[in-house]
């Protein structure tokens, strides 16, 4: 994907070219395609990847799974942080992908690719370890339309004073199972 011509890029380039060429076939854009797999017409493949496609940073990002202020205007390193120009372009013009999903920077992101008509979604960490709020996204997919719903944990935080109130309510329930029989007998004498 990068032009060096390593062997697993090589096998994955040519895998690309076939669906590529498969995909024109159910478009009817080809002609050569009777040993190609049969794709459903009118369809753009949806892209699921690790690495978020080319951008420049997370500047555009909002939400409340965005990343920091601080962080949004840090620069991506190409090859690093997301997939190279040239990557990310080479995909396009193979695929043509309606949707695009990528992770990696462990925040969210919605970017709107307007000149390939296309949404990608930056899936942030589902992990507290990297962040206290952690989330997951729900999809449903049609040929021709799809529905994405992103759905949070609860915070770590949240979860942290729960545990915590919930062992304090524990440890006071007790006490006043365990002393209970001794306020009973102390309130009758003095009747």
């Amino acid at each position: 994907m990068e032009g060096d011509n390593c062997s697993l890029c090589r096998s994955t380039v040519n895998r690309l070219q076939r669906i590529s060429m498969a995909i024109e076939c159910a478009n009817k854009m080809r002609s050569d395609c009777a040993s190609l797999p049969v794709v459903p017409p009118n369809t753009r493949p949806i892209l699921m990847q690790h690495f978020p496609m080319y951008r420049g940073n997370d500047a555009m990002c909002e939400g409340p799974d965005a990343a920091p202020e601080q962080e949004k205007r840090q620069l991506f390193r190409e090859k690093w942080d997301c997939l190279s120009k040239n990557a990310s372009e080479e995909l396009f013009d193979l695929l043509n992908p309606r949707l695009i999903f990528g992770g990696h920077t462990h925040h969210g992101c919605l970017v709107t690719h307007t000149s390939r008509n296309a949404l990608e979604w930056s899936v942030p960490s589902f992990s507290w370890r990297n962040r206290n709020n952690p989330s997951f996204l729900l999809v449903s997919v049609t040929p021709l339309k799809y529905a994405v719903n992103k759905c949070f944990l609860p915070q770590e935080s949240t979860v942290k004073i729960i545990y915590v109130l919930s062992i304090a309510f524990f440890v006071a329930w007790n006490l006043f199972l365990k002393l209970q029989p001794f306020w009973l007998q102390s309130h009758r004498k003095f009747r």
